[in-house]
């Protein structure tokens, strides 16, 4: 059985661009892991390490569902996580965005 980086827990470099459609399939398996376990492969430290992490996990969630409404045709639905995202964005650290 082939280990993922999850279940290992190597460590990920910052920044990760979720925009990227290949990046964040890559990713998409860490945004199901606990935030702490995430913010410690991440390298991130101190107070919010957890939140900035969760965010990362909720960006490429969000993302992902606005990419295949849009593919779906249901652009509208697809503009809504969109504008998620950017809050999202907005609220991450400068030394995580992309």
């Amino acid at each position: 059985m082939v280990k993922t980086h999850a279940q290992v827990g190597e460590a990920l470099d910052l920044p990760i661009n979720l925009d990227d459609d290949n990046t964040r399939e890559s990713f998409w398996h860490f945004a199901f892991i606990p935030a702490r376990r995430l913010a410690k492969m991440l390298n991130l430290e101190g107070k919010g390490s957890s939140k900035t992490a969760r965010n990362i996990q909720l960006y490429a969630i969000n993302k992902q569902t606005a990419s295949t409404l849009r593919l779906a045709g249901m652009i509208e639905d697809a503009m809504k996580y969109e504008k998620i995202c950017d809050k999202i964005y907005e609220e991450l650290p400068e030394n995580v965005r992309w």
